[in-house]
């Protein structure tokens, strides 16, 4: 999925996750395995980048 797409299947994003609400994640059906397969991964770097500021 690429960065346009994503932006339009998940408006405010980054200000609801900045925010600290959850937000519900819209990802392609083919995709989701992907996703899953690599969610902690996602989230481990999401978690380094937020620490290093």
């Amino acid at each position: 999925m690429d960065l346009q797409q994503f932006s339009k299947w998940n408006p405010a994003f980054d200000k609801t996750l900045s925010s600290g609400q959850p937000y519900n994640l819209r990802v392609q059906k083919d995709k989701l395995p992907v996703f899953e397969a690599k969610k902690q991964e996602i989230l481990s770097e999401s978690i380094r980048l937020l620490l290093e500021g």
